[in-house]
């Protein structure tokens, strides 16, 4: 089965965020090493981390052009445009109702089946309420849980003064490590934009802030020989659980 998808020149980020959001699936901050799990990557089908795997395929920061991408041809034969419709034709009335017409791309169709596997616990066929709102509070714990190990995990690796902030400097080589993006000369008013009580960092709320709404477009991609490494990574890294200067854990 072959897809042909067109990229753009713009932010991947945002782009493959509303792709992806429409489908109910997992978005990856899949362009760069290293990046943040915004959602429940725990929680994703098969067929949806496959559709996934697609999309991150888009990523091209330097040129708009197009990517040809094969699905397994065992899973999703390719198919006419008539073998599709007589195979969504339920009642084969020669007429799609709008069910039947949900049936007709494959991919869509396994990602949904899958997702509606994970909703109904009792395998009865269909999904009560009480197995609806289980499954959303479970996803909503384990987003919880990735999203404090991330911003843990940014602390960890940037806060090198330990003071549970981050200041210009340490922001500006996490962009450039974890998005390989150069701020540019107005990033100092950016930052203090984020800064709400003006004490020179972010802490960890303000940080969240920050990373929601990162302004790419203001920012520009690193670039450097094919033979040279965009940025050097730490070779040691510290524990997970930094003690602050109180005692406490972060």
């Amino acid at each position: 089965m072959l897809m042909t998808l067109n990229t753009h020149q713009a932010p991947a980020y945002k782009r493959l965020e509303r792709i992806v959001s429409s489908a109910q699936l997992v978005f990856v901050y899949a362009i760069y090493p290293i990046t943040f799990i915004h959602y429940i990557l725990f929680n994703m089908p098969s067929s949806s981390f496959l559709l996934l795997c697609m999309l991150s395929a888009l990523v091209d920061s330097t040129e708009s052009r197009a990517i040809e991408i094969r699905l397994p041809d065992e899973e999703f034969p390719e198919e006419t445009a008539e073998q599709k419709f007589l195979r969504s034709d339920a009642n084969h009335d020669d007429k799609l109702t709008f069910d039947e017409f949900l049936h007709t791309e494959l991919v869509y169709e396994r990602a949904k089946k899958d997702e509606f596997e994970m909703y109904d616990t009792n395998k009865d066929g269909v999904v009560s309420k009480k197995e609806y709102e289980r499954r959303l509070s479970e996803q909503k714990e384990k987003s919880d849980e990735l999203r404090a190990l991330y911003f843990g995990k940014i602390y960890e690796d940037f806060d090198e003064d330990f003071d549970m902030k981050m200041n210009e400097e340490e922001v500006r080589k996490m962009l450039a490590e974890r998005f390989l993006l150069k701020p540019r000369a107005n990033f100092h008013k950016i930052f203090s934009s984020f800064d709400a009580n003006k004490d020179g960092g972010l802490e960890i709320e303000e940080y969240i802030k920050f990373d929601e709404e990162m302004p790419f477009e203001e920012m520009d991609p690193l670039v450097k020989s094919k033979d040279e490494p965009v940025v050097t990574l730490k070779k040691e890294k510290l524990p997970m659980m930094k003690r602050l200067k109180n005692g406490n854990k972060f």
